[in-house]
């Protein structure tokens, strides 16, 4: 269905159901559009979280104790 005929079937419903229409339209949109800056600043939030880390850190050693073993000999 083309969005031509999907607005000309809107264009038949009663007032009521078209605005039930455009309402769950306005939140799928909202949704769609909200998403990214949420996940961007649950990264944000994240990079917060560990800056104290390499600040301490600046030669990036705090993950050396992850590496106990050799990775080839692994």
């Amino acid at each position: 269905m083309s969005a031509a005929q999907i607005i000309l079937a809107i264009k038949k419903l009663p007032l009521n159901e078209r605005l039930l229409i455009m309402e769950e339209l306005f939140k799928e949109i909202r949704s769609e559009v909200e998403e990214p800056q949420q996940k961007k600043d649950s990264l944000k939030a994240a990079a917060e979280q560990m800056k104290s880390f390499y600040e301490n850190d600046p030669e990036g050693n705090i993950c050396e104790a992850l590496d106990a073993e050799d990775f080839y000999e692994a």
